[in-house]
Protein backbone atom coordinates (compact mmCIF):
# COMPACT_ATOMS: atom_id res chain seq x y z
CA UNK A 1 0.00 0.00 0.00
CA UNK A 2 1.32 2.96 -1.45
CA UNK A 3 1.70 5.92 2.12
CA UNK A 4 1.28 8.59 -1.14
CA UNK A 5 -2.57 8.32 -1.26
CA UNK A 6 -3.90 10.32 -4.04
CA UNK A 7 -7.38 12.37 -3.70
CA UNK A 8 -10.18 12.14 -5.67
CA UNK A 9 -10.04 15.14 -8.15
CA UNK A 10 -13.60 16.70 -8.98
CA UNK A 11 -15.61 19.64 -9.04
CA UNK A 12 -17.51 18.29 -5.52
CA UNK A 13 -19.60 19.76 -3.77
CA UNK A 14 -21.68 19.86 -6.35
CA UNK A 15 -23.42 23.15 -7.08
CA UNK A 16 -27.38 23.48 -6.20
CA UNK A 17 -28.72 22.52 -9.83
CA UNK A 18 -26.52 19.43 -10.03
CA UNK A 19 -28.30 18.72 -7.01
CA UNK A 20 -31.93 19.58 -8.08
CA UNK A 21 -30.90 17.49 -11.23
CA UNK A 22 -29.62 14.27 -9.08
CA UNK A 23 -30.23 14.84 -5.10
CA UNK A 24 -28.27 11.64 -5.07
CA UNK A 25 -25.37 13.50 -5.97
CA UNK A 26 -25.36 15.18 -2.38
CA UNK A 27 -25.31 11.99 0.01
CA UNK A 28 -22.29 11.22 -2.15
CA UNK A 29 -20.22 13.73 -2.17
CA UNK A 30 -20.58 13.56 1.78
CA UNK A 31 -19.72 9.99 1.09
CA UNK A 32 -16.58 10.94 -0.78
CA UNK A 33 -15.28 13.57 2.05
CA UNK A 34 -15.86 10.27 4.66
CA UNK A 35 -13.39 7.96 2.24
CA UNK A 36 -11.02 10.72 1.96
CA UNK A 37 -10.84 11.17 5.86
CA UNK A 38 -11.05 7.70 6.67
CA UNK A 39 -7.80 7.19 4.34
CA UNK A 40 -5.95 9.69 5.56
CA UNK A 41 -6.82 8.67 9.40
CA UNK A 42 -5.81 4.87 8.52
CA UNK A 43 -2.31 6.24 7.11
CA UNK A 44 -2.12 8.33 10.50
CA UNK A 45 -2.41 5.57 12.62
CA UNK A 46 -1.11 2.58 10.42
CA UNK A 47 2.26 4.03 9.30
CA UNK A 48 2.59 0.82 8.44
CA UNK A 49 0.83 1.26 5.70
CA UNK A 50 3.42 3.00 3.98
CA UNK A 51 5.91 0.95 3.92
CA UNK A 52 8.07 -1.21 1.71
CA UNK A 53 7.17 -4.89 2.57
CA UNK A 54 10.14 -6.76 0.83
CA UNK A 55 12.32 -3.96 3.12
CA UNK A 56 9.77 -5.20 6.12
CA UNK A 57 12.66 -7.51 8.73
CA UNK A 58 11.09 -10.67 9.18
CA UNK A 59 11.37 -10.66 13.13
CA UNK A 60 9.36 -7.28 12.82
CA UNK A 61 5.65 -8.97 11.69
CA UNK A 62 3.15 -6.27 11.09
CA UNK A 63 0.04 -6.07 13.51
CA UNK A 64 -2.74 -7.95 12.85
CA UNK A 65 -4.74 -4.53 12.15
CA UNK A 66 -2.86 -3.10 9.36
CA UNK A 67 -3.86 -5.57 6.90
CA UNK A 68 -7.35 -5.40 7.75
CA UNK A 69 -6.36 -1.40 7.46
CA UNK A 70 -4.83 -2.43 3.71
CA UNK A 71 -8.52 -3.62 2.62
CA UNK A 72 -10.54 -0.98 3.78
CA UNK A 73 -8.24 1.42 1.65
CA UNK A 74 -8.44 -0.41 -0.95
CA UNK A 75 -12.42 -1.00 -0.57
CA UNK A 76 -12.63 2.90 -0.10
CA UNK A 77 -10.37 3.50 -3.31
CA UNK A 78 -12.82 0.69 -5.32
CA UNK A 79 -15.96 2.89 -4.12
CA UNK A 80 -14.59 6.42 -4.96
CA UNK A 81 -13.93 4.91 -8.09
CA UNK A 82 -17.53 3.45 -8.84
CA UNK A 83 -19.08 7.13 -7.29
CA UNK A 84 -16.97 8.74 -10.06
CA UNK A 85 -18.39 6.80 -12.60
CA UNK A 86 -22.06 6.80 -11.32
CA UNK A 87 -21.31 10.82 -10.79
CA UNK A 88 -19.97 10.96 -14.67
CA UNK A 89 -22.90 8.62 -16.07
CA UNK A 90 -25.83 11.06 -14.60
CA UNK A 91 -24.07 14.44 -15.57
CA UNK A 92 -25.13 15.03 -18.60
CA UNK A 93 -22.54 16.39 -21.10
CA UNK A 94 -21.20 19.91 -21.57
CA UNK A 95 -21.93 21.65 -25.08
CA UNK A 96 -18.54 20.87 -25.70
CA UNK A 97 -18.72 17.26 -25.83
CA UNK A 98 -21.87 16.90 -27.25
CA UNK A 99 -21.15 18.92 -30.43
CA UNK A 100 -19.41 15.96 -31.53
CA UNK A 101 -16.77 18.03 -33.34
CA UNK A 102 -13.44 17.06 -33.28
CA UNK A 103 -12.26 20.15 -34.45
CA UNK A 104 -9.18 21.62 -32.64
CA UNK A 105 -10.13 25.50 -31.67
CA UNK A 106 -6.92 27.66 -32.80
Amino acid sequence: MSRTHTPTVMHWPPTVHEIWAAPELGILAALMALLEITANALFVAHPELGDDQDSRPLWRPLPAVVPVAGNILRDAARLRRAIDRYRRAITPPTASESSGSNDIPF
